[in-house]
């Protein structure tokens, strides 16, 4: 589980180590960081998926006041909160998801995307915990 560098690091084991985890949450990752690097990974773990090498299950989230007009003045703090146009918060992280959905993958393999109404990046971070953690442990 992780939530914006933590989301990023997250993807980033994903993808260079694709089949250490059976589930992962991945909360508004910071895929804009470093000129979207991270992304640099997703055809190797591609390969694997639709290689029957690996099919986790991922949950990817964002928070709709992290992108666009209409979000409420917040205080900015660190370079994941720049300028929400500016970093693509919800365009990257709904577009990583639509990617990893289309892929035909092993049975098992699951990508789920949610986007949490009139939140913020930072009060977006407990509903994204929340569902996280419903998504990882629920009974199969």
């Amino acid at each position: 589980m992780g939530y914006s560098l933590g989301g990023l690091f997250a993807m980033h084991v994903m993808f260079a180590h694709p089949d250490a985890y059976q589930g992962l949450f991945i909360g508004s990752p910071s895929i804009w960081w470093n000129e979207r690097e991270v992304l640099k990974g997703e055809a190797g773990f591609a390969a694997a998926v639709r290689g029957g090498k690996t099919a986790p299950r991922i949950l990817i989230t964002s928070a709709e006041w992290e992108q666009g007009e209409g979000a409420p003045r917040t205080p900015r703090s660190g370079p994941a909160l720049k300028g929400s146009n500016e970093s693509r918060m919800v365009d990257n992280a709904r577009e990583l998801a639509g990617r990893l959905k289309a892929m035909k993958g092993a049975p098992g393999y699951q990508v789920d995307y949610a986007v949490f109404a009139e939140e913020t990046h930072v009060s977006g971070m407990p509903a994204a915990y929340s569902r996280g953690a419903n998504f990882l442990y629920a009974p199969s």
